[in-house]
Order: C-alpha cells, then structure tokens, then sequence
C-alpha cells in the first residue's frame, strides 16, 4: 500500500496520464514527457517475468514506438515497481514442467527478443531498482541503458539461476560480463551470487545510489529518480549521462589467449566444487566466455541453446524441486495471530549452546545464558560477543553501536534471574535424559505458566522428557544441527502432549530465524538422525569386511554426499553417535547392537579417538584448529586391527548405504514420524546436505525406480541380512508402481556433463 501510494504520487504531482493499463503493469506519461512503465501484478505478490508480463510489456514497448516515430512523445522511460521488490525473477513454477528442448528455447528467444527492444529504443531508458532485482528481474535491468538502485542495505541484485540447474537466459550471460567485466561477471554468474546495493555500485551493475525511505513507500526513492532522469529532459541534444565507471577490465579479459587461461582454471576450480554434477555452472562459463567476445545477437543465440539444454534436463528440475521444498516448509501453517516470542534462555553455554544463542541475538531476540559454571558462561558469551561483533561491523556499524546492540540483548549466570519473563527456554545440555528432566523440573519452578520449554535433543523422546512437567503442552523439542549459524534446518518435534499452540509459536519462530523448520512425531532419531543412524551403521559393516575408509568414503562424495561416511564420524563425534545408536536400537532388528561392530568404536573411544574435536577419529586433522583432514588416523591398525583388504564397488556401497537410508525413510514414514515425503527429502537436504541435484533422497528413489529399488533391497537381504527388510510402504508402493512424489517432473535422458558442452 505505501509503495503504492508513493507512485501514486510521484505521478499525481507530474500530471501523469495512464495511456495503457494492463494486468501485469501499465504506461503512463507525465506532464515532462516522461514514460513510466510500471511493473504491477495484480494477481501475484510480487512481479515476474512470465508469458503474461512478457506480453502486456511487449505492447506498451510497441506503443511506446508507434507514439515516439509520430511524435517524439517521450524523452526518457522509467522502469518502475509498485511492489516492494523490483522484479524476482522469472516464473519457475512455468518453467518446471517444460520437458522440451524447443519449448525451452522458445522461451528464452521469446524474452531475449522483447528485453532486446527495450535496448534498442533510441532515448534514454532507467531501471528504477527500488527492492530486490534477481534473475530475469536484473536481466530487465541490463536491457535498460541506466540502473538507479535504493540506497537500501535490504535491496539485493544478480543473476542466481546457476542455483536452479539454469542459467541466465534473457541474455545475463551476454551484457553482465560486457557492462563490468569478464571475470567479475564470471565470478557472480557462476556462483548464482546476490550483491547489496553498494556492492552493486563498486561493479558497475548499477549507476547510481538514490536516498530512499522504505518506511514511507520509497517516496524519496522514486522523486529522486524523476530528478535524475530531468537531467536528460531538459538537456540539450548529445548530453551524455556521467555514469559511475566499471572498474576496469583485467588484461586476461581482452585477449583469447587470456580467456582462454581464465576458462581453463574455472573449469578447474568448477571441477572441484561440483565433481561435475551440476552441469548449469559449466554451461553459464560457456555462454559467459562467448558472450564476452561475440555481438549481442551472437551471444544471445547461444545462451538460448544453452539456456534450453539445460531448462530440459533433470538436474534442473531436481533442484528446482528443491527450491519448491523450501518455500513449501515456510507456508505449512498458519500462525498468524500466534504470540511471538519475545525473551529466550538458553541452558548450557557448549558449542551448541552459544550457537543457539548467538543465533537468538542475531534475530534480536532478548537471550540469557544459563549454566552450571561462571567460567562456562563466560565462554559462550564470548562466542556470542565475537561472532555477532564481527557480523555487525560487516554490516557497517561502529564498534561501539555494536558493542551497545549486543549488550541491550545478552546477559548470562548461573541463576535462574530472568526466567520469570522468559516466553522459550531452550535446554542445550548434553545427551542425557536424567539431567534434562533435572533441568526442565528446575526451570517450571522459575518459569511462567506460558513459557515453553524446547529441548535440543537429537534423538531422545520428547514425549518421556514431558512426563516430569507439570506442563507438558509446553515440552517440545527444537533440534538445531551443528554449526548453528550455516546449517538452515530445524527439527520441530512433537511430543505426545504437545500442543497445537507450542509447534506454531516455534515454527514462526525458526521462520524469523531465518532456519527452515521440519514438524515431526516424537522417535528415536526423528527424521534426519534415524536415516544417518542406519547409513553409519553399514559403513561400519563396510569396514569390517575390509573395506576401505578412503575408497568408500570417495565413493559417497561422487554421489554427492557433502562428506564421506567416516569423515560425518568424525564431525558428529564418536561419542555422540554411540549414544545416538544406543537409543536407535530400541526400533528393533535394524539397528540391533553387534557387538564385533561396537568393540571397533568402543576401542576407539577408549582411546580418546572422538573425531575433529579432538583431532584424530578416523582421520586426523591439523593442530591446532583441526579444520584440515591429513588423512587416515595410523592408530586404527593397533586399535581395530584396520588393514583394508578390498574395495567394495560402487554400487555395492551407494546401495548399502543409499537405499538402507531410502529403506529407513519409508519406515518413518509408516511410522508416522514423518508426515510425508517432503518433509523427509527437506529434513535431508537442509540438514545433511543431502545431494540438492538428486533432488533429495526420496526424489532420488522414484527416479531409480521403486520397484527396482525394493528388487535392489530384497536381494541385499538375502545377502546381507534382516537389517535391509523391505519396509512395507515400499513394497505396497512397488506392487502399484507409485512415486513419493507423483507430480514431480522425470525425464529420461542421457547424462549431460561439462564435456558436451
């Protein structure tokens, strides 16, 4: 409404006239002969660049043309939003289903050609970027001769299609690089980054910074447009803009023989961070180098091609199933009118702890550090301190501004002193369940009856933790998963008791927190924690056969694990995954404890061998920080007597490991500890970094094929043993051959990878 306003009287006060008015945005001229072409979607809430808008712009860009060779009616146009983003991008939700390569090209030609009549007008055209420019939203932006940005921190623009299996197709690829430069444009267009407005100005993607007033519509923001763009209306004929200066190019850009050196060491460094799975980033280098060198009408050809090939095949179409998973987990319910919370406590000041703290303070939320010590507490508020310092001076606030901030926000101790007005406490402590009913017990007595209790347990019952309170509607758990600050998931559990009121107030919550919430049934493990228990259980079986750790763990990563089964050993801590085991072994036969298999771990934990906390687990890492694996811990031969004696093959070991985690997934599911599928590929994505190009687990399943899956399975149990069960959901999924996700799009089709490009 206030943007609205604001452009109603940005024109109200120039005399503007509507000359045409469509659904997705109109066109109207002013009393100085100014074109306002504003981008309106009546039905959507924001703008996109879809086969509607594309349309309704293409008349007014005739009109616009007709009315100019009469008349010479306009002086300048201005390209502005009366929503409070620019453009975002264009409609994936039109995109994903197209299977074929022509419509795909068709597309892309179709908006090349429309954005390209908007370069070729012969007066002065301004993109007005009062909100967030993405995709085919900034490509607009490129086809407009000028680009005044908001001088906003919130506004964002570039390129991100990379990040969709896709690349710019409405020639991104071809005038990006041409306005600031080959490698910087390479630089944002492979990685699908976002820049802030300042950012922006420094590149060269934008002109100029205008002062705006969010709080008002942007008022300031559009009139300092107009007084801008007066400047080619009162000027006389050949006036040439003064422009901010892209910086300038490297001497590598402007030669073959440097592109040439720039493109080899990309697709190394591309080579390196994909393993060749995600072929987008290959395709955007290509249409990037080309654009660079050729014309205009060249470069775009050639992006179409590209752009089509890749919008047809199933890489792209898994991960933008994955980008529907995560606007999908943030509109599961409802909760408006639901009473946000306001004040936390976080009980235990360890790694997870300050994490979840740190976490709180960095959203704004009033947060008190609670634990058993001073000195512990001190500790956690000095991870809080430093890291949320850090973060506000990035961001441009004085040492001292940010040292108040944070200090209106965290205080800590050992006592109970601001509990009483506390809306969420969340214990941290360690992964027992005697001290966490010690500790919930302890807080209800310094608690208000309102407060919630959320517990961040990873795999202990939320449902027999509440048998201690005395209001176990409020007793939830509220698994964050480590690091806090860079993994987005949150697991919600819902204990027997919990109520309706406890999972909206948290799940609104973990939204503001910027987190990506999960809603499940109390379990063993839950979700995520349950489907790694029975993939690090067979990796372990995979030891004991002789396998080895090296071999195997390469093997996952090809898949596309973000890391080996032994390297996750060592990152969750051998310690917590035995105890993690110990609870999953109550779900029966497939996690029963063999004990040939526990003495390996129990031998390693005897000997201090946890994991990267302490520098040696199966690997060893660098001192003194233990970031960096050296390699294979030399004391497992001595302590379980490892000497790998084969290397399984690579569908012996995707299949004992994947489809064990597809198998323990359809029993969670039938469970009813999982509500549907989405939320076990969600859950495993987000908080495992689960292959987003396979499009999650079970997504990865239907394309393997349930039958063949539960064939796969049926003969690894005969081989193997009781732990690889059919679960019964799949077995009645393959005798219908029904998919966990029927809608999503499958092609067939033959693997694209960076050579045929």
């Amino acid at each position: 409404v206030k943007v609205t306003n604001a452009i109603k009287d940005i024109l109200g006060t120039s005399n503007a006239q509507v000359k045409k008015e469509l659904e997705t945005c109109y066109l109207c001229l002013d009393s100085f002969h100014i074109g306002w072409i504003v981008l309106n979607n009546k039905s959507k809430s924001v703008n996109v660049l879809d086969e509607a808008f594309m349309k309704d712009l293409e008349q007014l860009l005739t009109l616009i043309k007709e009315e100019q060779t009469k008349t010479k009616t306009y002086h300048v146009i201005i390209f502005i939003s009366e929503k409070s983003s620019f453009v975002v991008g264009a409609d994936v939700f039109s995109l994903y289903p197209v299977r074929e390569f022509s419509k795909a090209k068709l597309a892309a030609t179709t908006g090349q050609a429309i954005l390209t009549q908007i370069e070729k007008l012969n007066i002065p055209t301004i993109a007005a970027i009062n909100g967030d420019a993405l995709g085919g939203g900034f490509e607009l932006a490129l086809a407009c001769r000028y680009r005044f940005a908001a001088q906003t921190k919130k506004l964002q623009v570039g390129l991100p299609e990379v990040q969709l299996g896709l690349i710019p197709g409405c020639g991104g690829t071809v005038r990006l690089p041409k306005l600031i430069g080959l490698q910087p444009a390479m630089k944002l267009i492979l990685a699908g980054s976002n820049v802030r407005a300042e950012k922006a100005l420094k590149l060269g993607m934008v002109d100029k910074l205008v002062e705006c007033d969010e709080a008002l519509g942007n008022n300031r923001f559009f009139h300092g447009v107009r007084r801008e763009a007066m400047k080619f209306v009162d000027a006389p004929k050949g006036y040439v803009y003064k422009r901010r200066e892209a910086p300038a190019s490297s001497m590598l850009d402007n030669t073959w023989i440097g592109r040439k050196i720039i493109a080899s060491q990309a697709r190394k460094n591309l080579d390196k961070m994909t393993k060749g799975n995600y072929p987008a980033v290959y395709a955007a280098l290509e249409s990037v180098l080309n654009g660079y060198a050729a014309s205009i009408e060249a470069g775009l050809a050639y992006e179409a091609e590209l752009f089509a090939k890749m919008a047809s095949n199933q890489t792209s179409k898994n991960l933008i199933g994955v980008f529907f998973l995560r606007e999908r987990a943030k509109k599961l319910r409802r909760v408006r009118g639901t009473a946000a919370i306001q004040q936390t406590a976080v009980i235990g000041s360890g790694v997870m702890g300050a994490g979840i703290g740190q976490l709180f303070v960095s959203r704004n939320y009033q947060t008190y550090m609670k634990d058993i010590k001073q000195e512990f507490v001190d500790n956690g508020m000095a991870f809080i301190y430093n890291k949320t310092m850090s973060s506000l001076k990035r961001r441009g606030m004085s040492e001292a501004a940010a040292k108040a901030k944070i200090d209106s926000l965290v205080t800590g101790g050992v006592h109970y002193d601001s509990f009483d007005n506390t809306n969420l406490v969340v214990e941290a402590a360690v992964e027992n369940m005697n001290l966490k009913k010690k500790i919930l017990q302890e807080c209800e007595g310094h608690m208000n009856t309102d407060c919630l209790f959320a517990t961040n347990t990873s795999t202990l019952s939320i449902t027999e933790l509440a048998t201690v309170s005395s209001r176990p509607q409020n007793v939830i758990g509220m698994h964050f998963f480590n690091p806090v600050a860079k993994m987005p998931l949150v697991e919600i559990i819902r204990g027997q008791h919990t109520s309706d009121e406890a999972v909206n107030k948290i799940y609104a919550m973990t939204l503001k927190l910027g987190k990506i919430p999960v809603i499940c049934n109390d379990g063993p493990g839950f979700i995520v924690n349950r489907i790694l228990g029975a993939f690090l259980n067979e990796s372990i079986r995979l030891l004991a056969e002789g396998g080895d750790i090296v071999h195997t763990d390469d093997i996952l990563i090809q898949f596309g694990l973000p890391m080996g089964a032994f390297r996750l050993f060592d990152e969750v801590g051998l310690d917590v995954a035995a105890h993690s085991g110990d609870t999953l072994s109550s779900l029966g036969d497939r996690f029963a404890r063999d004990e040939a298999l526990a003495s390996k771990l129990v031998a390693m934990m005897e000997n201090k061998q946890l994991g990267r906390k302490v520098g040696k687990g199966f690997y060893t890492y660098k001192a003194p920080s233990f970031a960096k694996k050296e390699g294979v811990n030399p004391k497992l031969a001595r302590m379980i007597k490892y000497a790998p004696t084969k290397k399984h093959s690579k569908r012996s070991i995707i299949d004992r490991c994947i489809l064990l985690m597809v198998n323990e997934a359809a029993y969670i599911l039938g469970d009813g500890i999982a509500f549907s599928p989405s939320d076990v590929d969600t859950a495993m994505i987000f908080g495992t970094g689960f292959a987003p190009f396979r499009g999650g687990l079970l997504a990865y399943a239907d394309q393997r094929g349930i039958p063949e899956v539960v064939s796969r399975l049926q003969r690894l149990e005969k081989k193997h043993g009781s732990r690889f069960a059919v679960a019964p959901t799949l077995l009645k999924m393959a005798e219908k051959n029904k998919k966990f996700f029927p809608q999503k799009v499958y092609l067939r089709e033959k693997k694209q990878g960076r050579a045929k490009l």
